[in-house]
């Protein structure tokens, strides 16, 4: 129906795990899927839906990012409580007693959960299921498979052992690092990979004003790879939901939204790249009224098409990291989204 159309024209990072399917199939969803379509599609029922049920929905979404937070304040936790409480108290009043069943009654428990473990992503099973998949595509044998399985959990247990060693391997460290991405270590494994450039642009008209503002030869592309992340300019990807063109980036110690659109090789004496990025000046942020107490979900940004943009030259070094969006089209808004965290159900 329409809001399965309003979902499939989110587009999220090609780093993410899972992007949802259609709704048709939803009965089928995968967790991580169901996680994306709260955290990311709440904007695709909130057209469609009653006022009161919006609400309901978005106390929900908002208290989903709160608790998925790298960090949490005291005055986050009090937020969570009061999100959870407001929850669980309209729950059986729209949809009815016999739907407010026991995984209803957990939300309750979120708060402490949180105060005394952290961000609910200490104990989701998603890094837990990651590691099985690990353990199980590093088997190889026809047989002996538990001692296989027994020897790999040991090799993976040694290396986040020697990993903080300072003769231990770049490289090695790395793959150790992509493999269990938040493995603790203070080796910052500082080599930097070469920059790989894809898809050349041919217009020379945009080459020459490029040209003309940096003042050297310089060619255009379409994407590129930086110490594996992807990103593209923002009419790469038209069709499909992947698009590594939103970003979260620095300028001037200042933190930013915009897209990419140009990926410049600078080719002086050494070749160098500088993304040319057109803000998205952010004019709101999600926001939700709880008992006379407003709650403001910084991970969710809003921005208007029809203003005025700047366009910034921004390195790649200075970039924090890659958005959801989704364009708006009644209102002429961007919604920019974060993801809460970066561990691997991300």
């Amino acid at each position: 129906g329409l809001i399965d159309v309003s979902l499939s024209i989110h587009k999220f990072p090609s780093t993410i795990c899972r992007t949802p399917r259609t709704l048709l199939k939803y009965n089928d969803f995968k967790a991580s899927e169901l996680r994306c379509t709260l955290l990311f599609g709440f904007a695709s029922f909130s057209m469609y839906l009653p006022h009161k049920y919006c609400r309901h929905l978005l106390l929900l979404v908002v208290l989903a990012h709160l608790c998925e937070s790298k960090s949490t304040s005291s005055d986050q936790t009090l937020n969570i409580k009061r999100l959870a409480n407001e929850f669980i108290y309209q729950f059986p009043l729209l949809y009815g007693d016999r739907q407010n069943v026991i995984s209803i009654h957990t939300i309750m428990h979120l708060p402490e959960s949180v105060v005394n473990f952290g961000g609910v992503y200490n104990y989701s099973t998603f890094n837990f299921e990651s590691y099985l998949g690990t353990l199980t595509s590093a088997v190889h044998g026809t047989r002996r498979h538990a001692l296989e399985v027994q020897t790999n959990l040991k090799l993976l247990r040694l290396s986040a052992v020697y990993i903080n060693r300072k003769t231990f391997n770049c490289r090695l460290g790395r793959f150790i690092k992509k493999i269990q991405p938040h493995i603790q270590n203070n080796q910052l494994f500082s080599s930097e990979q070469p920059l790989q450039f894809k898809k050349i642009v041919n217009d020379n008209d945009e080459v020459e004003n490029i040209r003309s503002i940096v003042g050297d030869a310089v060619k255009l592309y379409k994407t590129i790879i930086h110490n594996d992340k992807r990103f593209t300019i923002v009419t790469c990807q038209a069709n499909g939901n992947r698009n590594d063109s939103c970003i979260l980036y620095k300028v001037s110690k200042k933190v930013r939204v915009g897209f990419i659109t140009s990926i410049i090789e600078i080719s002086s004496n050494e070749k160098s790249c500088v993304l040319q990025v057109r803000d998205a000046p952010v004019n709101r942020y999600l926001t939700i009224n709880v008992n006379g107490t407003k709650i403001i979900c910084s991970n969710v940004m809003f921005s208007k098409a029809e203003q005025t943009h700047s366009y910034f030259f921004v390195k790649l070094n200075d970039i924090v990291e890659k958005l959801v969006h989704v364009f708006d089209n009644p209102s002429k808004t961007f919604i920019l989204i974060r993801f809460p965290n970066m561990m691997e159900s991300s």
